[in-house]
């Protein structure tokens, strides 16, 4: 029997972990290409993960099957996942609707027109 009170889900949800990854380098890409987002926060991260992941000196050696990758691979992950933390969300968001709905205008109203929502107070 199936459950009527789940959400459908959206493509973020229901695609793999290799479309997220796809989508998730897009993202990126085009944000250290925005100029809204700040120069420091496109230069700093992505040269500390580089230089992490290019230094010699690891937490795990690398000449350690796998577990030597993995925490390169963390690192990467963790730098790709801060950045997209201090990029301004309005722009972050703004991309990632055009990765994952291309073709579609933004959804805001025009002036004069009516939406309707729903609301809540959280106390």
């Amino acid at each position: 029997m199936a459950d009527s009170s789940k959400k459908a889900r959206g493509p973020e949800e229901t695609a793999g972990v290799l479309a997220n990854l796809f989508h998730e380098g897009q993202l990126v890409w085009q944000l250290l290409g925005d100029p809204r987002v700040a120069t420091t926060v496109k230069v700093v991260l992505p040269i500390l993960a580089a230089l992490y992941v290019l230094s010699p000196v690891d937490l795990i050696p690398d000449f350690i099957p796998v577990l030597g990758q993995m925490d390169d691979l963390a690192i990467v992950a963790l730098a790709v996942k801060l950045f997209l933390t201090l990029a301004p969300p309005q722009v972050v968001a703004e991309h990632r609707q055009k990765i994952w709905h291309p073709g579609q205008t933004d959804q805001t109203a025009s002036e004069g027109e009516t939406v309707e929502g729903q609301y809540r107070v959280v106390e």
